[in-house]
């Protein structure tokens, strides 16, 4: 394996699907709390099943409450928060959502030293704000794979965050 990559779940039944997906090898997984029934039991049993080796992280759309998170990351059954940037998921392009800023917040305060990621309208403009209120780690498609020279956009996004 020449680099480290991650797997965004956005399943209802990550638990069927877990065991052949860990056979590719990822870093990272991250799971959408908003997919689980009963997200601690459930993330229990995730955990439970996923070597050491592998991240596990959680996700939450822009309507749900941080909150929700806090059982789980307080007993290490996951390490990383992901706060959706968008409203509705699964499509490129959508319009930012200023609601994640105040969940970077809330997530950041409680955990200082946690990895918090922002998926969807991280663009040049809204990148500096969701680093400023805690993100660490931006996932941008469209603005990334949306310009002609998607290389310089990396290393324009590096200069903001690194």
């Amino acid at each position: 394996q020449d680099f480290d990559f991650e797997l965004d779940l956005m399943v209802a039944d990550a638990k069927r699907l877990l065991p052949d997906l860990l056979t590719i090898g990822p870093s990272r997984i991250l799971f959408h709390a908003e997919a689980f029934k009963d997200l601690e039991a459930e993330m229990f049993d995730l955990y439970n099943m996923i070597p050491p080796i592998i991240e596990i992280g959680i996700a939450i759309n822009a309507d749900t409450n941080p909150e929700i998170l806090y059982k789980i990351l307080d007993e290490k059954l996951a390490t990383s928060v992901q706060c959706m940037g968008i409203a509705k998921i699964g499509y490129q392009g959508q319009p930012f959502d200023e609601r994640v800023l105040e969940k970077l917040k809330m997530l950041r305060a409680k955990y200082p030293n946690m990895q918090l990621g922002v998926d969807g309208s991280v663009t040049l403009e809204t990148a500096p704000k969701l680093v400023a209120a805690g993100a660490t780690r931006l996932a941008s498609g469209s603005g990334i794979f949306a310009v002609e020279k998607p290389a310089e956009r990396i290393a324009e996004f590096n200069k903001l965050v690194l």
